[in-house]
């Protein structure tokens, strides 16, 4: 469906509201992820802003663990604005946000297409969201009806229904054939295991890695480093911190390292893509089995041959990922990673 005006907007905004009056969630529904994966950029002129014209315009889904979801949303991948993501299980329980606006999120699921999510600020529930996944996953809406942001500058805090429309990007051609796949596990969370690592590159900030499929043919890379509070902050029982208003009396100074973020979203078959965030470069993928990916990273105008060369390996057992990159540039040794599976069935809610 295409939104082509405001009147049609708020038809739509209708219907939305009669959707979510009368769904409800089967048994079989409670218990799966959700039923869309990739990403997805914002459609403005399907969208109906009403808060303000900043806010995400990438959004990214996957499914966690039996009965949840990843979400991640960037308002600019180069920089990594507002970079945000969260890990939550469909329970209405309340999960730590990671990134620019570290505070607590919480989702239930209404249908197996339909998921409420909402902030918690101070203690208390805001900023409830409905997120719709279209039958055939192109589309993805983001509806706010009218409320109060508590977390907003003075005078700012009320909003009227917010509509916001984003249509998957899909990779630039199918595949003649049935494209050879990546292990299920891949795809999924990642924590960076410091004990088992050799970093050679300097100290890292805490960094976490989401692998998202791309289709059948390729996966979407994020990796999000910094910032006041972050999953690494959760395993070591860091006290939890709430920040990021930009005034009013909630706002609070966020601390910790400056957010830097890895983005790109590739094929397998070794086509050049651009990368996002920090470092920004071309780079390959190459899939030489369904457990080892080869990735080339280059500058623009440079031969792909000098180019930085990492290994992707998932172990045996799928709850490991070695990330492994050649010496070279400016390595003067091997560098490996070795990422842990961030498991949705046993990552703690936050009390509030």
């Amino acid at each position: 469906m295409r939104v082509a005006s405001k009147s049609v907007q708020l038809i739509y905004l209708a219907l939305v509201s009669t959707v979510i009056s009368t769904a409800t969630a089967s048994a079989a529904e409670s218990e799966a992820g959700i039923p869309c994966a990739g990403v997805w950029l914002i459609n403005e002129q399907a969208t109906m802003r009403t808060t303000t014209q900043m806010g995400p315009s990438l959004q990214f889904f996957e499914s966690w663990g039996p009965n949840g979801w990843m979400r991640m949303n960037t308002s600019d991948p180069a920089s990594a604005t507002f970079a945000e993501w969260h890990f939550e299980q469909f329970g209405n329980e309340p999960y730590q946000v990671f990134g620019r606006d570290p505070s607590l999120g919480k989702a239930r699921k209404i249908t197996d297409r339909i998921v409420e999510a909402s902030r918690v600020r101070l203690g208390e529930d805001a900023n409830s969201q409905y997120v719709f996944f279209s039958e055939d996953c192109s589309r993805v809406t983001m509806y706010k009806a009218e409320g109060e942001d508590r977390h907003a500058p003075p005078g700012q805090t009320h909003y009227y229904n917010d509509l916001r429309v984003y249509d998957k990007i899909l990779p630039p051609s199918a595949p003649q054939a049935a494209p050879a796949g990546a292990a299920e596990e891949f795809f999924g969370g990642w924590i960076l295991d410091r004990s088992e690592s050799t970093l050679t590159a300097g100290p890292m900030d805490a960094e976490t890695v989401v692998i998202v499929p791309w289709e059948t043919s390729g996966w979407v890379w994020a990796r999000l480093s910094g910032g006041a509070y972050q999953p690494e902050g959760v395993l070591k029982g860091v006290e939890r911190m709430e920040c990021g208003a930009a005034s009013g009396p909630a706002a609070v100074a966020c601390g910790g390292a400056p957010e830097s973020m890895t983005l790109y979203w590739a094929s397998w078959d070794g086509t050049p893509f651009s990368s996002y965030g920090e470092n920004p470069a071309q780079v390959q993928l190459t899939r030489v089995d369904d457990r080892r990916f080869s990735l080339t990273a280059f500058a623009a105008g440079q031969d792909p041959e000098n180019g930085e060369r990492t290994s992707i390996v998932l172990s045996a057992d799928g709850d490991q990922m070695i990330v492994s990159t050649e010496a070279g540039g400016n390595r003067a040794e091997k560098s490996i990673r070795v990422y842990d599976r961030l498991d949705g069935r046993s990552w703690p809610a936050s009390e509030q």
